[in-house]
């Protein structure tokens, strides 16, 4: 999974199945600075969550309140970031654009 930032940059997710909370693993600790220095206020006014290239969930305005930084005994480093607010949209599967079309709304 990645998570596609508002000016493009791209985070692979190790785990995002708990809602507002993503996992990711990164070499050391400076590799894990470097990738919470990216989660600005301006970066956060979108984020992507994607899955093989399809959108899963789009997030808008979310505030990252709460940084884990777990160094593993490899040295390398597991990061959890926890965001609040914003809203989330997921995408439309086929099944609710079927839905629409058969109650004549399309």
């Amino acid at each position: 999974m990645i998570m596609i930032l508002s000016d493009g940059t791209q985070i692979s997710l190790a785990d995002a199945s708990f809602n507002k909370h993503y996992v990711i693993s990164c070499q050391d600790c400076e590799d894990f600075k470097a990738q919470r220095d990216k989660l600005t206020e301006q970066n956060l006014a979108e984020i992507q969550i994607t899955d093989g290239g399809q959108t899963i969930a789009t997030v808008r305005n979310a505030m990252l309140t709460g940084v884990q930084e777990v160094i593993n005994s490899d040295g390398s480093v597991t990061g959890h970031f926890y965001f609040s607010g914003g809203e989330t949209v997921q995408p439309e599967s086929e099944y609710s654009e079927v839905g629409r079309i058969l109650m004549g709304e399309e």
